[in-house]
């Protein structure tokens, strides 16, 4: 697929535990990567299509393919955190659709 289409910067974060100095661990988030990607709020009927699989997706966001990218990461996107909630491979492995729920 061509570039065009992915014109938003996203950046892909994950979950890290970092020694908080009195002993235990805290969760933090770490970037991984920064890519292109095609971000779409979803509008009318796709977002009650969507919200059969989770009641409050609200984005969907498109980029190419990468293997590493679960659930378990969040996409931030103009400073908006994004989490996701459905990582959706094409046949051919060439893109990746990710369904996210913005945090309010």
């Amino acid at each position: 697929m061509p570039a065009a289409p992915y014109r938003h910067r996203v950046t892909i974060q994950a979950v890290t535990l970092i020694f908080d100095g009195m002993g235990g661990w805290e969760e933090t988030w770490a970037d991984l990567a920064t890519v292109w990607a095609r971000v779409e709020a979803l509008k009318g009927e796709e977002y009650f299509a969507a919200a059969q699989m989770q009641n409050s997706v609200s984005h969907r966001v498109t980029m190419r393919y990468r293997a590493d990218l679960t659930p378990t990461h969040r996409l931030v996107f103009e400073g908006r955190i994004l989490d996701i909630e459905a990582v959706l491979p094409d046949e051919r492995k060439s893109r990746l659709v990710i369904m996210c729920t913005e945090q309010v």
